[in-house]
């Protein structure tokens, strides 16, 4: 007779195959972590949850305290709990399972006393993995809501009835889209649920961290699912613009004034800039002396005529393939980009005239206009509309974002730049020109600074005991001296890689000029990267006219690699002044509607030469509560640069 198995030891043989295969003779190969804490513990969590594994046992099974784990599952965010040894661990007892091919099990279903129902779909409310959905606003809490609290009641009593969901994990998904500094310390609890539930009214619980949470987890499903927006979404979308419906208007003024004195505020996520969209033309004009007119388009304007259009954005890089080649490239303007041949849209003039895209009718663009056609058909013309002028469809026709690739993309790297440092974007001001423009905003104060022509470069420093050490690849074994030292690691990358130290890259080489690399530890953050523009000859164009051989690393912002938050601007301007450091050109600090009136005066305001010499990019303005930032390029600058 076969020994009796413990009931830990029979949960875990029901769901894996053990004994077939031997997780610790998986050898990761030196691996480094590829999922963040949020996404492990995850997992750890559907594994408990299912029945498969005590916690006990599980901490066992990795290797750590029951104390470690406890402590890395009750924390939240991305990178919260990365200091617990039960991270890494339980990170690679997942992985082992995953290249053993044992999957995750189902939750454990609910207890159906009355028989009705099948076990079959005992995960029909929890198959939705929203762990890779990122909204616009979310790492700052921000995301617009545009339901109410009885439409967001709806959505949960109806979530709680699905065969295996349980208030218990329901919380705890809540609660996990929960990022910024008001996060409650602890995961919400099932009478939090219960009182938010009872309650009744359009704004009863407005208020309530669980209802922004809740509303951010089903928008997350709706996304993650490609289910369109309903009536009530759009109705409500038209009845608060942009911005949502207002939470806490009382604390709007507090919550500003927090953010200034802590000197540290959460990075702004510009909204993701769509290069090619479906516009409406919201305004004709005729051009003198042409055979056209000039339309505008949201805040763009462009020159060709048309009710619904196709627009594909300046920095649009269109591949030499297919018809697409046929349809919008100049076979005498080809630019290599990535490897790829293909068109850049670039501006363009006729006359006095800027243009700033390209525009076809929906009817030459048939990936678009056939499925749009079937949408009228099944949704009517007003909703299917508002999702077709919602859309991206750059990814749809293969369209990339062009950058300037620099020579530095063929130098050894030690690949992409580190995941843990965000790497900053400003949206156009005019995609945003409707939300920034609002009346509550014009009243905010905005730093106002000079836009350089240059490449975005960081340069980071973080300690070998840090957690950050475990998420990035190690360094060469002849790796410079300069990357690293007895207690610390040092880095300089662009946006897509994280260089090595060489003799020729210019990257580095600038680094070391500037000072910055020496004068990291003066920043006060034992985890930092400094931000800024490599300016210099080499830079296409040098529109800032610099001596051959001439470049520099100019600072606009410091990041703090444990807190995930950028330093206040101030702050960042008295510091690099403080440690001899060049920082980009502060205009002044002003609110929006003092300085500008709309969009044409502000790109007036843009024009002229920059304090480098040379004509202007532009301006970068910053919100100081560090909620929003957005630029502004100049006509002129991009005249004469073609981009």
């Amino acid at each position: 007779m076969p020994p009796t198995l413990s009931k830990t030891r029979k949960s875990t043989e029901e769901h894996e195959p053990v004994g077939v295969v031997d997780l610790h003779s998986i050898d990761l190969d030196d691996e480094h972590i590829d999922e963040n804490c949020d996404q492990v513990r995850r997992k750890i969590n559907r594994l408990l949850d299912s029945g498969a594994m005590t916690k006990t046992a599980f901490a066992r099974e990795i290797g750590v305290s029951g104390k470690s784990l406890t402590g890395f599952l009750g924390t939240n965010g991305p990178f919260k709990g990365a200091k617990f040894v039960a991270y890494r661990a339980a990170w690679e007892y997942l992985k082992k399972r995953e290249m053993a091919g044992i999957k995750l099990p189902a939750k454990k279903p609910k207890t159906n006393p009355a028989g009705e129902g099948s076990s079959s779909t005992a995960a029909a409310g929890t198959d939705v993995d929203i762990s890779d959905v990122v909204l616009p606003g979310e790492e700052d809490d921000a995301v617009p809501i545009f339901d109410t609290c009885d439409e967001v009641r709806r959505k949960v009593n109806a979530h709680l009835k699905k065969p295996g969901v349980t208030q218990a994990q329901f919380c705890r998904d809540i609660y996990a889209q929960l990022k910024g500094p008001a996060r409650p310390a602890k995961s919400f609890q099932s009478s939090q649920l219960s009182h938010f539930r009872n309650a009744k009214g359009a704004l009863a619980g407005v208020k309530s961290a669980l209802f922004y949470g809740a509303y951010v987890f089903f928008e997350k499903r709706r996304v993650k699912e490609g289910k369109p927006k309903n009536k009530h979404r759009l109705e409500m979308e038209q009845q608060w613009d942009e911005d949502g419906i207002e939470r806490n208007p009382s604390s709007s003024t507090k919550a500003a004034k927090m953010g200034d004195s802590s000197s540290s505020v959460q990075p702004p996520p510009p909204p993701k800039r769509k290069l090619v969209s479906v516009r409406e033309i919201s305004k004709v004009e005729r051009i003198p002396g042409f055979g056209k007119v000039a339309i505008h388009l949201d805040g763009w304007k462009v020159l060709v005529v048309g009710d619904l259009v196709v627009f594909f954005e300046i920095d649009s890089f269109i591949p030499k393939v297919g018809r697409f080649w046929e349809l919008f490239g100049e076979p005498n303007k080809t630019e290599v980009f990535r490897g790829k041949e293909g068109y850049r849209v670039k501006s363009r003039r006729d006359g006095k005239h800027l243009s700033q895209g390209l525009i076809y009718p929906l009817v030459e663009i048939p990936e678009i206009d056939i499925p749009y056609k079937a949408r009228l058909q099944a949704i009517g013309p007003a909703t299917a509309t508002d999702e077709l002028l919602s859309k991206s469809f750059s990814q749809l026709l293969g369209v990339e974002k062009w950058e300037f690739t620099e020579t530095a993309e063929t130098l050894p790297n030690l690949g992409r730049p580190p995941a843990f440092i965000h790497q900053p974007g400003w949206s156009r001001i005019q995609d945003v020109e409707r939300m920034i423009f609002s009346r509550p905003k014009q009243k905010k104060t905005w730093q106002i600074t000079e836009k350089l022509d240059g490449i975005t470069m960081t340069v980071y420093k973080f300690a070998k005991d840090s957690p950050w050490a475990d998420c990035l690849p190690a360094l060469p074994t002849d790796c410079p001296p300069t990357m690293q030292d007895e207690k610390n690691r040092y880095g300089v990358c662009n946006r897509r890689e994280d260089m090595i130290d060489r003799d020729d890259n210019l990257y580095w080489q600038t680094a070391k000029k500037s000072g910055v690399l020496n004068k990291l530890h003066g920043f006060g953050l034992a985890n930092v990267a400094v931000q800024g523009e490599f300016c210099g000859h080499s830079v296409e164009g040098n529109t800032m006219n610099y001596p051959e051989g001439e470049h520099e690393f100019i600072v606009f912002g410091i990041w703090n690699i444990d807190t995930g938050r950028y330093l206040h601007p101030k702050q960042t301007v008295e510091l690099c002044k403080k440690l001899g450091i060049k920082h980009v050109p502060v205009l002044g600090y002003s609110p929006l509607g003092n300085y500008a009136r709309d969009v044409h005066e502000l790109l007036e305001k843009a024009e002229g030469k920059g304090k480098f010499g040379g004509v202007r990019e532009g301006f970068v303005f910053k919100s100081t509560d560090g909620t929003e930032q957005f630029k502004v390029i100049s006509n002129s600058w991009l005249s004469l640069t073609g981009k």
